[in-house]
Order: C-alpha cells, then sequence, then structure tokens
C-alpha cells in the first residue's frame, strides 16, 4: 500500500477514500526470510501471499480487490514485525479486518517452525514425515 504523503502526516483523506493500488505485493524477500527464520517461513508466508494474489486476480470488485491487497499487507507486516492497523483505520477504514487477518494469519505462520523445533527436539530428532517438513 502506498500512503500518500499528505496521509503520513496525519491528514484524513476526504469521504470518498481512494481505492487501494493495483501494485502486485512480491514474495517474502530472503532478507526478510532471514529476519522471521529461513526456509519454511518463507514458503508458508510465500503460498499465503499467492493465495490472496490469485483471489485477488480473479474478482471483479473494487472492495474485494482491496480486502486481498490488506491481507497482503497484512502478511508483510506480519513478517516485518511490524503492525500498522492505526493507519490501514485511517486510509482504508472499510478493510481493517482484512487486514488484521492478514496480520494474524502471518504471525501463525511464523509460529509453525517453532512448533515443528519442539516436536523435533521432543522426538529426539525423527519427526514424522509430512508435506511440510520434506524438500
Amino acid at each position: 500500500m502506498n500512503i500518500q504523503p499528505e496521509q503520513k502526516q496525519g491528514r484524513v483523506p476526504s469521504a470518498s477514500t481512494p481505492a487501494m493500488p493495483e501494485s502486485v505485493a512480491l514474495p517474502i524477500s530472503g532478507a526478510v526470510a532471514e529476519r522471521v527464520g529461513g526456509d519454511l517461513q518463507r514458503r508458508l508466508l510465500d503460498a499465503r501471499l499467492y493465495w490472496c494474489q490469485k483471489n485477488r486476480a480473479h474478482t471483479g470488485q473494487r472492495d474485494e480487490k482491496e480486502g486481498w491487497l490488506a491481507e497482503e499487507e497484512g502478511l508483510h507486516d506480519a513478517a516485518l514485525g511490524r503492525e500498522r492497523v492505526d493507519l490501514i483505520r485511517l486510509c482504508y477504514p472499510s478493510q481493517v479486518e482484512r487486514y488484521r487477518l492478514g496480520f494474524h494469519d502471518g504471525q501463525a505462520l511464523l509460529l509453525i517452525p517453532l512448533a515443528a523445533m519442539k516436536q523435533h527436539h521432543f522426538y529426539g530428532g525423527a519427526v514424522p514425515r509430512s508435506p511440510h517438513n520434506s524438500k
């Protein structure tokens, strides 16, 4: 989401809030992956981002497109460890819940590898194979 300078300074957008930009959210970068802990987390977040992008591309309604974009922004913010719900509420009030959904999904996806590591330790290094831990 590109926030305009006047929105950064705290001005309230006009009654006709502009549409969210149609920019394509990029997959989680390598730098972010290092910050969030590695390959599994990056693959999980990338899959969720791709799902949002795919759904956004197949809907024709502006509100629905903005909703998918808000979820993507929430996922990115979770990976970066920042929450911008106040900014979303100010600029795109109709999409706050979708942003929160993406943010909380992103946080949950970041916790999955931690649970897998605990399971790995509990089983003495042997973890049952699943599609999520095999390469």
